[in-house]
């Protein structure tokens, strides 16, 4: 997640995209908000849906193909593995048992 947020704003300044204003979010607030961003129709939770919610698809996809060139796309994909068990870890430990973990294979 370091290397994603960090290539994130680098994309955001190179673009000179302007950011909106900070949601104000902490706690258990702002864990409910990331698990719904990621969480799709049918209540599973793709590390991909939150990326693509969380800074566009197509900056997504630069972030991909950034950590393909940096970790192989082995590693890009094992980080989307983890982040996908770990933000349904995040909804069981919130009480949320509706969200299921996505079937991802390498």
């Amino acid at each position: 997640m370091n290397f994603y947020v960090a290539d994130t704003l680098k994309i955001v300044k190179d673009e000179d995209i302007a950011l909106p204003a900070p949601a104000g979010l902490n706690g258990a607030q702002l864990a409910k908000t990331l698990v719904k961003a990621g969480t799709d129709a049918r209540d599973t939770f793709w590390a991909g849906y939150l990326f693509d919610h969380a800074v566009s698809h197509r900056i997504h996809r630069q972030l991909m193909n950034d950590a393909d060139g940096k970790f192989g796309a082995k590693g890009d994909a094992n980080a989307h593995a983890i982040t996908n068990q770990a933000f349904y870890d995040v909804a069981r430990a919130l009480g949320d048992k509706s969200v299921r973990l996505a079937v991802y294979h390498f």
